[in-house]
């Protein structure tokens, strides 16, 4: 009797390990359907952001003019939509190395995600605004903060996977976890900065600070050059 006792209590409490595993991985997902998600979503927004680059201006080459005169016009489009198409480009190369340390996803870190891909479709319009208001702070901030937000959200999202090794590889270093962080806040420090230099001295001048976003990056990644983070 007692052996049969100590049987049933051995099944009952096999099941019961087996229901809290089982419970435990169904709250996580595979993290390929959420990179394939990402990817498309910086590849379209991209190529939707050329179209704010309007060429409806474009007229005849005047009398006694040259057609360089016609161009002049559509460089502050054309620098502003570089200077987008860059930093979403550092965004995703981010993401892609962090996504890279993923184990796999909950649906905190998808949420995080997709929080951040609404303010990723939001850059053509504030591309438009920067263009078409270059003079104003505000106009200029309003590009800064959208970019800004889609780099917090993105330190967010590792900050998150990354605590205790929550979502990443358990081999995953802390000076690679710390170095990895430190690039997603680059951006949005210089987004601040931009902020800050556009209301203070000049909002005109205040786009060619996105320039810091390389020697900020490379001093980051210099900490651990051979991590592969």
């Amino acid at each position: 009797m007692e052996r049969v006792i100590h049987r049933l209590t051995e099944n009952v409490h096999r099941i019961i390990r087996r229901r809290i595993v089982t419970s435990d991985e169904s709250a996580y997902l595979s993290k390929h359907r959420l990179e394939a998600m990402t990817d498309g979503f910086y590849a379209i927004v991209i190529t939707i952001g050329v179209l704010t680059i309007n060429d409806e201006g474009i007229s005849p080459v005047p009398a006694g003019g040259t057609f360089l005169d016609i161009l002049l016009p559509f460089i502050p489009a054309v620098l502003n939509y570089a200077i987008a198409f860059f930093i979403l480009a550092t965004f995703w190369i981010i993401h892609y190395r962090q996504t890279r340390n993923l184990r796999h996803v909950d649906n905190t870190y998808i949420w995080l995600n997709f929080v951040g891909l609404f303010f990723v479709a939001l850059v053509p319009f504030t591309i438009s605004i920067n263009t078409g208001f270059e003079n104003y702070p505000l106009a200029v901030s309003l590009l800064a903060v959208n970019l800004m937000i889609i780099g917090i959200f993105g330190a967010a999202s590792w900050a998150y996977a990354s605590w205790d090794h929550r979502l990443i590889e358990t081999d995953v270093s802390q000076e690679r976890i710390d170095t990895a962080l430190k690039r997603s806040l680059a951006t949005p420090f210089v987004c601040l900065l931009v902020i800050i230099f556009s209301f203070a001295v000049s909002p005109e001048y205040a786009t060619w600070l996105y320039l810091l976003i390389i020697p900020l990056l490379q001093v980051a990644s210099r900490q651990n050059t051979t991590s592969g983070a």
